[in-house]
């Protein structure tokens, strides 16, 4: 899954790349997307199965393919398969008290633009907070944060990639999502 994260996070290009949404573009974004709508999680028998990594890892895969049709291709926020993918994140994080991994909670937050969707990000940052109250998740919770009144000074829809450029390039030190 996180080699999957890295390619996504590669693909992405600036809006004034002139390959960006070139055929080679969407080929790739294409590509990374059926690769993780086919991904299955399989368990060795080793460990028992866990609720809470089985979540995170279905976090970060619909985290993903937000992403890439967010910030990747640029689509809206009302797209309807961007509307599924968020309804779903939210479903999850629904049954979640916490996430400790800051990468997917960072994409799906940025899509809470109702105070009901930002109340279930909240209260799961809160549990987050509670489990790791130093480092990644205080930097977490202030970014989201930052960003949440970027979208709601920005007249209309914000661009993804120019939100997570503002958000994470505001803090000295790049923040660390692992």
């Amino acid at each position: 899954m996180l080699d999957l994260l890295c390619q996504s996070v590669d693909a992405v290009l600036d809006r004034n790349d002139p390959l960006y949404l070139s055929p080679a573009h969407l080929a790739t974004i294409k590509s990374l997307e059926i690769r993780l709508r086919n991904v299955e999680q399989r368990y060795t028998g080793i460990l028992d199965v866990d609720p809470y990594r089985t979540h995170v890892a279905e976090l970060y895969r619909l985290g993903i393919l937000i992403y890439l049709y967010r910030v990747g291709r640029g689509e809206p926020g009302n797209c309807a398969v961007v509307e599924e993918l968020v309804e779903q994140s939210f479903a999850l994080l629904n049954n979640m008290e916490f996430c400790l991994r800051p990468w997917p909670l960072f994409v799906i937050a940025l899509e809470a633009h109702t105070d009901d969707l930002r109340k279930t990000v909240l209260t799961v940052l809160e549990g987050s907070l509670k489990n790791r109250p130093l480092g990644s998740m205080q930097l977490l919770n202030r970014m989201i944060r930052d960003a949440w009144v970027q979208q709601d000074l920005h007249p209309g829809e914000i661009d993804p990639l120019r939100l997570y450029s503002a958000v994470i390039s505001h803090n000295r030190i790049p923040p660390s999502f692992t």
